[in-house]
C-alpha cells in the first residue's frame, strides 16, 4: 500500500514532533503494510513567499527524517513529498504551485476550509485542473457540507481522499457506501499525526474493505488503494 496522506516529517506542522517519533509512526505504518508513504505538511499560501519557505523547510525537515532513516535498523516504508495544501481562491495563479504536488505526480492533496461552505470552491479547484493539476481532496468525510461538495465537484477531474479510521464508526461506514453506490472516484490514505489518538490505520482499514468485498462484492474496484492505481 501507499499513503498518500501522513503528518511524518519533523517539526514542520502538528504531526511528528522529532525524528524519533517520525521513525516510530513509520516502522508502525511499515508493519501495516505500507510500502511508500508520502509526507504531507499542511501549506496555507497567504503570504508572498509562503513557497519558498515551505519548501524550505520541508527540505529541512525531511534532510533530518532520512538521516534518521539510514541510521535506523526498523524496516521502513520509503518516503515522497508532498503537502496538504490549504485551499484559496488565488492558489491556481501562484508562480510554481505545481512544485507542492506528490512526488513530481499531477496529483495535489487539498483541504478545504471547515469554515462554512462557499460555492465558489469548486471554481478555485478547477482552476488548478487548468494548469494540469489533478486535486484530491483530503479527509472529504470530515466537512459537514461533504455531500454537497461531492455534487458540486462532480464532473471534474477530482479524487476524494478518505482517512482510514472512517471504516471503524457506523457513521463512516454509511457515508462510505454512498460513495461506493455514486462510484466517486476515491482513495484511502490513513493522515497519520502520531502514533497515539491519530495514528496509522491502512491495515485495519484494508481488513473491513476486504470483508466488504467478500459480503457484497465488487467493492475494491471501487476504491484507489494508493496513488500508483491512479496513475
Amino acid at each position: 500500500m501507499i499513503d498518500l496522506h501522513a503528518h511524518v516529517l519533523p517539526g514542520i506542522d502538528d504531526g511528528a514532533k522529532s525524528v524519533s517519533e517520525s521513525l516510530e509512526m513509520l516502522s508502525d505504518a511499515f508493519s501495516q503494510g505500507v510500502r511508500t508513504c508520502a509526507g504531507t505538511p499542511h501549506m496555507v499560501l497567504h503570504k508572498d513567499n509562503a513557497l519558498e519557505l515551505f519548501l524550505e523547510r520541508r527540505e529541512e525537515s525531511v534532510s533530518m527524517l532520512r538521516a534518521g532513516m539510514e541510521e535506523s535498523t526498523l524496516p521502513l516504508p520509503e518516503l515522497c513529498l508532498g503537502a496538504e495544501v490549504f485551499l484559496d481562491h488565488d492558489i491556481h495563479e501562484l508562480p510554481g504551485v505545481e512544485k507542492l504536488c506528490i512526488s513530481e505526480t499531477p496529483y495535489m492533496l487539498i483541504e478545504l476550509p471547515f469554515t462554512r461552505y462557499n460555492p465558489y470552491w469548486s471554481e478555485w479547484v478547477y482552476s488548478l485542473t487548468l494548469k494540469g493539476i489533478l486535486p484530491v481532496i483530503a479527509h472529504i468525510e470530515r466537512y459537514a457540507a461533504a455531500e454537497r461538495i461531492l455534487a458540486d465537484f462532480s464532473g471534474m477531474p477530482v479524487f476524494f481522499q478518505l482517512n482510514a479510521s472512517l471504516v471503524s464508526s457506523f457513521r463512516g461506514k454509511r457515508f462510505f457506501k454512498k460513495l461506493l453506490s455514486a462510484e466517486v472516484p476515491c482513495l484511502f490514505s490513513s493522515d497519520m499525526h502520531n502514533t497515539k489518538n491519530r495514528k496509522c490505520e491502512m491495515q485495519k482499514a484494508f481488513h473491513l474493505l476486504f470483508i466488504m468485498e467478500v459480503l457484497h462484492k465488487k467493492v475494491m474496484n471501487k476504491i484507489f488503494w494508493n496513488i500508483e492505481m491512479i496513475l
